[in-house]
């Protein structure tokens, strides 16, 4: 078991599983179709047991405030892959996701394929900002940028096409700049200590 302070723990993962049992007895598989979201507000503890060879990410997102109650949430995917489409999978609008995030962060995803050109999922506002990660694969950018794997590219009111020449797993962070969040997690805190 280790601990959580103040940190949104979005775990998302394309293949394999990992067991997750926390400090309030709870206990359950995370999965390519089965997402979890971990808000672990004031002092929460968990442990996560790797069954076999897997990859996915491990989202650390500042909260929209300090020392909230610890919640753990699952979503059970429809299908482990969004093909060409935008999926929005965690946002803070409880109407349109089963993660709800304490902060203004809305989480999409899709595996594009070749042979089509992408957009972002709407037009955003210019307080927004978008981060577009690639988990798998690769992508070029208005024709000139290419990213590949593990690369991300920040845009902010700009207007974006892409494709890809290969499958490509991508994920989608879109955050309203100008929102209150809280800074102080254990790692979304992301401070350097002083010497």
């Amino acid at each position: 078991m280790h601990p959580h302070v103040n940190d949104d723990i979005l775990s998302y993962f394309r293949y394999g599983k990992v067991k997750h049992t926390d400090s309030e007895g709870f206990s359950e598989w995370i999965t390519p179709q089965r997402l979890m979201l971990m808000k672990a507000g004031k002092l929460f503890y968990h442990e996560e047991a790797i069954i076999n060879e897997q990859e996915g990410l491990q989202i650390f997102i500042r909260p929209g405030k300090k020392d909230s109650v610890p919640e753990v949430v699952f979503q059970e995917l429809e299908t482990v892959h969004s093909k060409d489409n935008w999926r929005l999978i965690a946002s803070p609008d409880k109407e349109k996701t089963e993660l709800q995030l304490s902060s203004d962060i809305w989480i999409y995803d899709m595996l594009a394929t070749p042979s089509h050109t992408y957009t972002l999922p709407e037009k955003f506002g210019a307080n927004y900002g978008c981060l577009l990660y690639v988990f798998q694969g690769g992508i070029t950018v208005n024709e000139s940028i290419n990213l590949s794997k593990g690369e991300s590219l920040f845009i902010q009111d700009e207007a974006i096409i892409f494709r890809t020449n290969k499958r490509s797993e991508l994920v989608l962070f879109v955050t309203d700049t100008q929102s209150p969040y809280f800074d102080g997690g254990m790692y979304s805190g992301n401070k350097k200590e002083s010497l």
